[in-house]
């Protein structure tokens, strides 16, 4: 992801990356409602070793349920940074080579 990417959540709400500093900690905006949200560098660090190790990760779940997180909007954040494909129907997102 870089600055001024846009993404949605599953919901459509929309986002934009805002800037990304020094540390690699992301600041994203939410369209509808102007809030800023930071995402650290540590966590999107989190989610791309559990990608490696081929984990799926379940909606609207925290790291500990086996999700990205139980924040719509850290969710989607931190499946439009690392990359991840929803899949519907399992309720899960997952990495592309993982998809069938």
């Amino acid at each position: 992801m870089e600055v001024g990417d846009a993404f949605q959540s599953r919901g459509g709400s929309k986002f934009t990356c805002l800037k990304i500093d020094e540390k690699g900690n992301h600041w994203i905006i939410r369209a509808s409602t102007g809030k800023v949200l930071k995402i650290t560098a540590r966590s999107i660090g989190r989610v791309k070793e559990r990608i490696e190790r081929g984990e799926e990760f379940k909606f609207q779940k925290n790291p500990p349920d086996g999700g990205l997180s139980y924040t719509i909007a850290i969710e989607a954040a931190l499946a439009a940074i690392c990359n991840l494909q929803p899949d519907t129907s399992a309720r899960v997102y997952r990495a592309p080579e993982a998809e069938e």
